[in-house]
């Protein structure tokens, strides 16, 4: 039964993501992380479905959408995103496999041209960043805020 109702609230939510309402944000997140853990958190939700060890992509909404309210509790991470600052905390760590150390990030807000946020780190075995990113007006003018492995490695020095 539980399962039918999830299947239910997703389905309600992709036929609406073509129809948002004036305020409601909607976004992907999408990580591919073959090496790595993950724990990513936005805005102080932690996304338990971006854990790393594989390519993984989640559906983002605004904290006030429309949907929120038939959504189960459990599934309230799924609407973290704010109009304004959002608080993004990535923490990584390898994992014990010898893969590529890829780990790439991305948050694409819908109508905009570009990701509003973007993590590539290529070299990197652990560590952690945090960072924020904007989102205004769709066609206003942002630039992406890019983490790569040198911008980890100098907010770590002390």
């Amino acid at each position: 039964m539980r399962s039918r109702t999830l299947g239910s609230f997703f389905g309600m939510l992709t036929c609406g993501l073509t129809a948002v309402s004036a305020g409601e944000l909607s976004a992907t997140a999408t990580l591919t992380a073959y090496a790595h853990d993950t724990r990513v958190t936005l805005n102080g939700n932690v996304l338990t479905n971006l854990v790393g060890g594989a390519s993984q992509s989640i559906r983002l909404f605004s904290q006030d959408h429309s949907m929120r309210s038939q959504a189960p509790d459990d599934m309230a991470h799924f609407f973290s995103l704010l109009e304004g600052e959002n608080v993004i905390e990535v923490t990584f760590e390898k994992r014990p496999s010898d893969g590529d150390l890829l780990l790439d990030l991305r948050i694409e807000i819908a109508d905009y041209d570009k990701p509003h946020f973007h993590m590539k780190i290529e070299t990197l075995g652990s560590g952690t960043a945090k960072r924020t990113f904007v989102v205004g007006e769709p066609g206003s003018d942002f630039e992406t805020v890019f983490v790569d492995d040198e911008s980890v490695t100098k907010s770590a020095i002390p």
